[in-house]
């Protein structure tokens, strides 16, 4: 598929050719040595007005550069595009010199910050951050297995920073001037110097098919993920068959605060994971996010099963997007549990994506076994509706999007015999109890709703009581009692 440059992309090539300098634009600064290795990135960048000193004619090259800091440069690169909204941060600052440079990078998934708020606006950008924000501004461009890193610096990398890290080194990103450390501070000529690397690449390379041979992001809406969460390897096994399978894209769901051995201990009432999955409001913070999450029309979900459920930490993850639209679905792998109520109440927290029935495979499942099941799935199309017919007449029903109705869409084809009762409602059994909400309500006529968890409900006039809706018949009253309200009726569920 042809690969073009990212919208990003081009917007950085236009700034760099109509963005004025600033400053006095000097050759250079008084603490820069004309044969340092990052002299000429420094004096390029002033020039571009991308990146200035500390004053006095000093650069500081050995100083920290703060995470701030390398978002106004990455909004500078831009062309400082206008922003709207709120970074959704508690230690940033609405209209600090910052704050339109940070609201950008957190819109366009280039910074994720800290979980729990955080952006951590005067912490230092450490080596792997930087090479990640500038990873994600290129595209989070995967680079093909034959394109190796020959010194390895990514294996020092966070997982979540590991792709970044080696596409980093592997595109010449990284010089041999100072060693890589992924977890410490990244100096002011590091900075310099990887941002310049940065726009030679894009110079050297304005169509990205010659990039290092790297796979793109799917067209938006059209490409597949896999995220995972796995701390045993057995999930992380499954999405690689099933990233395979279908030739996805795969995001792995990394806690901030890694697992150890006593927080997964289920014995331990008071291990971390036994806490998190008694407590409603748990979300564990995740390291990094998905760059571009608008490239997904499909979104696989893997997770293993913690006490039933799972792990409060995929609530985080579904969350942090919009899905709204995309077909979303769950996998999950245990001993012996089945997939259960887990996915149903993950659904709760994306109730307008398209959620696909999912699977539960055991440690020991194999390549087939997941092959056959994703070929099985329709990941083109949205779940059928259902049909209700009241005798032989089909009639028009707009569906609630809800855990009973989707519930109610798996029992199907169903025919449930009713009965008349006070004479403004017909009521059937179901045949058994799904997942209810009941909620005190006052019903009109054409309402379909759950009563009790295993009654189906539908109404030709009003009643005010508990339950859990389901859906409504548009047809107009006199139509509706027309068909309910002359004697017991069998009506028909089925998929469309």
């Amino acid at each position: 598929m042809k690969r073009t440059l990212s919208i990003l992309m081009m917007l950085l090539m236009v700034s760099l050719l109509v963005m004025p300098a600033c400053g006095d634009n000097e050759a250079g600064y008084e603490d820069v040595p004309s044969d340092a290795w990052y002299a000429e990135a420094v004096t390029a960048l002033r020039e571009k007005g991308v990146m200035d000193g500390v004053g006095g004619n000093r650069f500081d090259p050995a100083g920290v550069f703060t995470r701030a800091q390398l978002a106004t440069v990455l909004y500078r690169l831009a062309g400082k595009p206008a922003v709207q909204g709120e970074d959704g941060f508690s230690d940033t600052q609405p209209g600090a010199w910052y704050a339109d440079a940070v609201l950008w990078a957190s819109q366009s998934g280039i910074v994720g910050g800290y979980g729990n708020g955080l952006f951590g606006t005067n912490d230092p950008t450490t080596q792997e951050q930087l090479a990640v924000m500038l990873w994600r501004s290129a595209g989070s461009y995967v680079l093909g297995s034959e394109y190796t890193d020959p010194d390895g610096v990514e294996n020092a990398a966070s997982g979540w920073a590991f792709d970044a890290v080696r596409w980093a080194r592997v595109d010449g990103l990284l010089t041999d001037a100072v060693p890589f450390e992924a977890t410490q501070p990244a100096s002011r000529a590091q900075v310099a110097d990887m941002v310049y690397r940065y726009l030679q690449l894009l110079e050297r390379f304005s169509d990205v098919d010659a990039m290092s041979g790297a796979t793109p992001k799917a067209e938006s809406g059209s490409g597949v993920l896999v995220a995972y969460f796995s701390c045993t390897g057995n999930t992380e096994k499954i999405a690689g068959f099933l990233a395979d399978a279908l030739g996805a894209d795969t995001f792995r769901i990394i806690p901030e605060e890694p697992y150890t051995d006593a927080d997964l201990n289920y014995g331990d009432s008071e291990s971390r994971t036994t806490r998190e999955q008694h407590d409603p409001e748990a979300r564990p913070a995740i390291s990094g996010r998905v760059a571009q999450m608008d490239d997904y029309g499909v979104v696989f979900l893997g997770y293993p099963i913690w006490w039933g459920q799972a792990p409060k930490i995929l609530y985080t993850f579904v969350e942090s997007y919009d899905l709204s639209g995309k077909t979303v679905v769950p996998f999950c792998t245990s001993g012996s549990s089945g997939i259960g109520s887990s996915a149903e109440n993950l659904r709760k927290s994306a109730p307008d994506a398209v959620w696909l029935e999912g699977r539960r495979f055991s440690a020991s499942a194999g390549s087939a076994a997941v092959t056959e099941w994703a070929g099985g799935l329709d990941l083109g199309r949205k779940e059928k509706e259902m049909k209700l017919k009241i005798g032989e007449t089909e009639v028009p029903v707009t569906w609630e999007d809800n855990p009973s109705a989707a519930a109610l869409r798996k029992l199907l084809p169903l025919t449930i015999r009713m009965s008349m009762y006070g004479g403004f409602e017909q009521v059937g059994p179901i045949g058994q109890s799904i997942e209810r909400d009941d909620a005190q309500m006052t019903t009109q006529c054409g309402d379909i709703v759950l009563y009790a968890g295993d009654q189906l409900v539908i109404f030709y006039g009003s009643n005010s009581w508990a339950y859990t809706p389901l859906g409504h018949i548009e047809l107009s009253p006199q139509e509706i009692t027309a068909l309910l309200g002359g004697g017991d009726v069998a009506v028909t569920l089925s998929e469309g």
